[in-house]
C-alpha cells in the first residue's frame, strides 16, 4: 500500500500531491483540513497566472495556425484573453483589498470565456485542419488546462471579494 505522504493526482498536465486535499466536483468556498484554510492567497492565484500567462504566449502561433482556418478570430481572441490576464497578474498584491479582488476574479472569468470559446474551436477541428489528430488533441489539451488554472485563480479570489 503506498504511503499518505506520497498521494498525488493527476488531470491532464496538472497535478500534485493530495495529502491535505479536498478533492469536489463543485465549488469550495471556504473549508478546512486539519485547522487549516483550504483557500489559496493572492500570491498563489498570481503564480498560477504567470504560469498561464507563459503557457498561453507560447501557444499562441498554434493557436493562430490552426485555429484561424476555421475560426479566423481565434489570433484575436487568444490575445485578449492573454492581456487581460497579464493586465490582472500585474495588480495582484497580498494586500489586495475585497473590491480589486472581485473586479479582477470577474476580468478573469472573462479571460477564462474566451479560452473556452477557444477551446470550443479546437475540440471542432477536422483531422486534416489540424495536420493530424494529436496535434489537435494537444491543443485541446493545453486548452483544457489553462481554462483549469484560471478557474482556480478565480475561485481564489473569490475568497477575498465581498459575499
Amino acid at each position: 500500500m503506498p504511503s499518505k505522504s506520497g498521494a498525488s493526482v493527476h488531470i491532464g498536465s496538472v497535478g500534485g500531491s493530495i495529502q491535505n486535499s479536498i478533492i469536489t466536483t463543485g465549488d469550495v468556498i471556504s473549508a478546512s483540513i486539519s485547522g487549516q484554510a483550504a483557500v489559496g492567497s493572492s500570491e498563489d492565484a498570481r503564480r498560477v497566472l504567470d504560469e498561464v500567462k507563459a503557457a498561453l504566449a507560447e501557444l499562441m502561433p498554434r493557436i493562430t495556425a490552426d485555429l484561424a482556418p476555421s475560426s479566423p478570430g481565434a489570433a484575436q481572441i487568444g490575445a485578449a484573453a492573454l492581456g487581460t490576464i497579464e493586465a490582472v497578474s500585474a495588480e495582484m498584491k497580498p494586500e489586495m483589498n475585497s473590491e480589486k479582488a472581485a473586479a479582477a476574479g470577474s476580468r478573469l472569468e472573462q479571460a477564462k470565456s474566451l479560452l473556452d470559446m477557444l477551446l470550443k474551436g479546437a475540440q471542432a477541428l477536422p483531422d486534416g485542419v489540424a495536420k493530424a489528430s494529436e496535434k489537435a488533441t494537444s491543443l485541446v489539451s493545453s486548452l483544457t488546462d489553462l481554462g483549469v488554472k484560471v478557474g482556480l485563480a478565480v475561485t481564489w479570489l473569490s475568497h477575498f471579494a465581498p459575499r
